[in-house]
């Protein structure tokens, strides 16, 4: 069905843009990372290519969560500290939330233990200041 969406999507970027991550969102659901990762692509060098700024948040979230869950730290390390300046932007303190537990993960993992207690830190304090 998204497929035949994207396909009618053709004259209208936005509605592209939307599906593709959608698309995305659906493959994650699945552990298919890689499929979702080329979907996201997409949609992010078309979002570029036409100044759309409205789906940035998502598509580096969705990068960062999908490099993540492949064990590609470095990667996504920088996905998820772009989408958490965009979270920022836009006030989204859930993303940050997660962000910060994926990074505090990462930094655990690549056994920087100082580093991943001061994220730790900071989850928990937005954690407080959330719930």
């Amino acid at each position: 069905e998204l497929i035949a969406e994207i396909r009618k999507a053709e004259e209208d970027i936005n509605n592209k843009i939307n599906a593709w991550v959608e698309l995305a969102e659906m493959y994650q659901i699945n552990n298919r990372y890689t499929e979702a990762q080329w979907f996201l692509i997409q949609a992010k060098e078309l979002a570029e290519e036409n100044n759309i700024k409205a789906y940035d948040l998502k598509i580096e979230y969705h990068l960062g969560y999908a490099k993540f869950q492949q064990k590609n730290y470095n990667v996504s390390r920088e996905e998820l500290e772009t989408a958490m300046g965009y979270a920022l932007q836009e006030k989204n303190q859930l993303i940050v939330l997660s962000s910060l537990q994926m990074l505090a993960q990462i930094s655990y993992n690549q056994r920087k233990f100082t580093e991943a207690e001061e994220i730790l830190n900071s989850y928990i304090a937005l954690k407080k200041q959330i719930f």
